[in-house]
Formats: C-alpha cells, structure tokens, sequence
C-alpha cells in the first residue's frame, strides 16, 4: 500500500493533477452501507473468539448478504453454512491451521 501510494504521489505531481475531490456525504446510502459494514467486519472480528468461527461466519455473512439486499433466508443460511463449512475443511483439513472455535470447544 505503501508502494501504490507513493506512485499515485508521483503520478499526481508529475501530471500537475488539480482536480477536485468529490465531498464524501454521510447522507449517501451508499456511504452510511459501506460504514455499517466496516463496523460489522470488526463485530464480526471480535465475536469469532467468543462464538468461534463457525457461528460467526454464518451470521456475518448472513448480515452481509442481507445488506447487499438479498432476502431469501433460507438460501443466505445454506451458503452461509456451507461457505463456512468449506474455509474450515480447507484450513484445518488441507493447511493444518486451528481456527477459534469459541464456545463450541468444549464440544469437540
């Protein structure tokens, strides 16, 4: 990132840029999406080592399909549940690598 940033600092000098940067409105529902979104991303961090990966992931991604205004809620549960399923038997299958498992810990 750092990289990228220093080369559009020296593409903007190099090319004299002046142009003017559009105001960012808390009023744009896209702007006010894209915030709850990042607040939920960092629940959804903080929550994975109390409710551990599985239970966690299911409800983000639910949340996150649901805001993206998808509204069958039996097909978000089933691609969550198996989204879930999949990055678990491929990390802890396949990589060797423990994910949180939170509360359910005491059941495996």
């Amino acid at each position: 990132m750092i990289i990228s940033s220093l080369a559009l600092l020296i593409n903007t000098h190099l090319h004299n840029s002046t142009a003017a940067a559009e105001t960012i409105s808390f009023r744009d529902p896209g702007i006010r999406r894209a915030i709850i979104i990042f607040i939920g991303a960092l629940v959804y961090a903080f929550a994975m080592t109390y409710l551990g990966f599985i239970p966690s992931t299911i409800i983000f991604m639910m949340f996150m399909m649901y805001k993206l205004q998808l509204k069958s809620y039996g097909r978000m549960f089933i691609v969550s549940l198996l989204t879930a399923l999949a990055v678990v038997g491929a990390f802890q299958g396949f990589l060797d690598i423990q994910l949180p498992m939170g509360f359910l810990e005491n059941f495996f």
